[in-house]
């Protein structure tokens, strides 16, 4: 399900909200379902995916963010030691 895969991509550490309000509206349609309103189940399940699927993209996002600094910062420290290096 897309709530499983976007708490497995970090969704709950870097979207909490998104994961919540995904959470919400899938209980929501499951009680929908069970008052056969099948309509409003499939708008909320159709929105608890959206949700999922944003956490999902938010989580990527800060993570491939995470990674580019890192790798920013390991450049500038072997820029620093090639100075250091071939200074007299």
């Amino acid at each position: 399900m897309v709530i499983q895969a976007a708490e497995a991509a970090g969704g709950t550490d870097y979207a909490p909200l998104e994961m919540r309000e995904a959470s919400r509206k899938l209980e929501l349609a499951r009680e929908s379902v069970k008052a056969k309103k099948f309509i409003q189940a499939e708008r909320l399940a159709d929105e608890a995916r959206v949700d999922a699927e944003l956490a999902h993209v938010k989580a990527q996002s800060a993570k491939a963010q995470k990674a580019a600094a890192d790798l920013k910062e390991s450049i500038r420290v072997l820029q620093e030691e090639i100075r250091r290096s071939t200074q007299p």
